[in-house]
């Protein structure tokens, strides 16, 4: 290795990887079927509402067994690259009830994941605001059509009239009958509100059915109520239906989402997405939002948006680069929608789909794409204090770990704090030299400085090997056996020398149910 500066210089060529380029052309398109039935048997009895074992189904997931709808979730599914996939990390890390422990069916084995794996490696990326057969639609036709309904229908009250939105769900792609399934959810909202009507009739308005008219008054309240509940979005008297449905679910003393959701129609014929409506319309709003999304939501274009995320500075500069690189909670678009709209005020906090009881692990670069020759600094932040561990994963599949390293070994990092790798006077630095796709893979375990199977020896490896990333994957518990052994060999003998016991140098890394997983990918030129 060249020295650059009196500093190490380490030159890796990182990729997420085609993983199916290193297996043979019979494998490379694994059948979505085999990683549905792994989903089936493991996870349908809490995600999918025709196996439920105890209703509803949980983080706001209950149709996981339709593979093609779960493929364009991109919260969960990052086509093509599974290691920055929220569903497979979710899986490779473990999370699941504790019943599952102790039942008589035992969790997803390796080879399992490694199914889910390949089905998510075989699927072609896409863009998810190009919706096929689909014409966007901008707030000037929104404030168009408003007006022609106000002008044809309302003429003689036309400040009487308020609208529901389904606008930016039409525009991230969400399907017809989803969009049928939010009209009935924006009716049941409605209905909820209603102060002592029986009925709830909420007109169609343009060609796309996708804006809802109502009159206040027909359900009770003034158009001053209702304002004060839903407030504005898209132009006067205009709420997106998502928002609001979030915004009442997480305020129980306004809006009761047992007694909605008990009020309207939820049989098997009546869920949306396997939930119950208001249910699926809320969850919308409260998964991680992706590029396409925040597009979407910002009436702009997801390469438009792309190009002003990367001018972005200040307080939430490494949001944007984080949602150049995939999906981040809403929360956090939150605080950056409000700063690219010139310091607007933050929606009205909306809880998480999902429980935030499991480690949550960002990873970052700072760039998303490089040259040749480029160095590459990378940043993590987890949502609790864990031991981080980052993987280079290049493009013949070879694995490599970056950090911890022998110049680096200390690999805590703290709540909330961004570690960033390597850091200014770090005694190495990280160069890409290949170009194409590449990329970082991140896990940060609360208990053991390393994760299952990595074990570490910097006096013979100053960046630890792992080989294959993909039969490291699938060997990861019996390496950690292996190394685990070696390690009790290895104090038994000191202990022989010194005459006394050694204690285990490090927590083992015994179950990963607190663990957080993250994976980014960068293009180099």
């Amino acid at each position: 290795m060249a020295e650059v500066s009196a500093r190490r210089l380490v030159t890796l060529a990182l990729s997420v990887a085609a993983f199916a380029a290193v297996l043979p052309a019979a494998r490379s398109q694994v059948p979505s079927s085999a990683a549905r039935a792994v989903l089936d048997q493991h996870c349908a009895r809490c995600h999918d509402a025709a196996k439920l074992e105890n209703p509803p189904a949980k983080g706001a997931l209950g149709n996981i067994l339709d593979i093609g709808d779960l493929a364009r979730q991109r919260a969960l599914v990052e086509p093509g690259d599974p290691d920055a996939s929220r569903l497979y990390l979710t899986m490779l890390a473990r999370h699941r009830p504790l019943d599952v422990f102790f039942g008589p069916v035992a969790g997803p084995s390796l080879k399992e994941i490694e199914a889910v794996r390949d089905w998510i490696a075989s699927l072609k990326t896409a863009d998810d605001t190009v919706c096929p057969g689909r014409s966007r639609l901008s707030s000037a036709d929104v404030t168009r059509d408003a007006k022609s309904w106000r002008k044809a229908f309302a003429a003689k009250a036309p400040d009487k009239v308020r609208f529901l939105s389904l606008v930016p769900l039409y525009n991230a792609c969400a399907s017809d009958a989803r969009l049928t399934g939010y009209r009935d959810a924006a009716a049941a909202l409605v209905r909820a509100l209603a102060k002592g009507a029986a009925d709830v009739r909420l007109e169609t308005v343009g060609e796309d059915s996708v804006l809802l008219a109502f009159r206040p008054a027909e359900i009770g309240l003034s158009l001053s109520e209702w304002d004060a509940i839903a407030g504005s979005d898209d132009g006067p008297g205009i709420v997106r239906a998502d928002r609001l449905a979030a915004a009442l679910v997480a305020l129980p003393q306004v809006l009761d989402p047992v007694r909605v959701e008990a009020s309207g129609a939820t049989s098997a014929a009546h869920l949306v997405a396997g939930l119950a409506p208001i249910t699926s319309l809320a969850a919308e709003y409260q998964r991680d939002v992706s590029l396409g999304r925040a597009a979407a939501e910002l009436d702009t274009r997801a390469v438009a948006l792309d190009a002003r995320l990367a001018k972005v500075s200040g307080e939430t500069a490494s949001i944007a680069k984080r949602l150049r690189q995939g999906p981040v909670p809403r929360a956090d678009w939150q605080m950056l929608r409000a700063a690219l709209q010139g310091g607007a005020k933050p929606e009205l906090k909306i809880e998480p789909a999902r429980p935030e009881t499991a480690l949550r692990l960002s990873i970052w670069t700072d760039r998303t794409r490089y040259k040749a020759g480029d160095l590459l600094t990378i940043n993590a932040r987890a949502s609790e204090a864990c031991f981080l561990t980052i993987v280079a994963i290049e493009s013949d599949g070879m694995a490599t770990v970056l950090f911890p390293n022998h110049y680096d070994i200390d690999n805590k990092i703290e709540p909330g704090a961004p570690r960033v790798i390597p850091t200014a006077d770090a005694p190495y630095q990280l160069r890409l030299d290949k170009k194409g796709r590449q990329g970082i893979s991140a896990i940060c375990n609360a208990r053991a400085k390393r994760p299952e199977g990595m074990g570490h020896d910097f006096e013979r490896q100053k960046f630890t090997s792992l080989g294959d990333w993909k039969a490291f994957l699938a060997s990861s518990a019996e390496r950690e056996a292996t190394y685990q052994q070696t390690e009790l060999e290895g104090r038994k003998f000191r202990a022989r020398q010194e005459g006394r016991p050694e204690p285990p140098a490090e927590q083992l890394p015994v179950g990963t149910e607190n663990e957080g997983r993250a994976g980014v990918a960068v293009k180099v030129d």
